[in-house]
């Protein structure tokens, strides 16, 4: 995703459905998953290519988001956290 999500965009998603947003965005940026089914369901996407593991991700993840990636993914976890 490139534009910046606002609170409309997230209203009327399950837990799961924001789950799946939030971590398409680290996804999209290689991470591998140790979830089972979250590993699964990015596998089964044409585009997801799982290079970085967890613990790799998690040292270099940042660098490799946008702003606006950071910022949704805040929001994401705020919405997530609260509903």
């Amino acid at each position: 995703m490139t534009r910046q999500l606002t609170l409309q965009d997230l209203q009327g998603k399950s837990k799961a459905e924001l789950e799946l947003m939030r971590n398409e965005i680290f996804a999209r940026h290689g991470r591998r998953f140790k979830r089972q089914g979250l590993q699964k369901y990015f596998e089964s996407q044409t585009w997801y290519r799982g290079q970085y593991t967890p613990e790799e991700f998690h040292k270099i993840g940042e660098s490799l988001l946008s702003e606006v990636q950071k910022k949704n993914v805040r929001l994401l976890l705020e919405y997530e956290q609260r509903h």
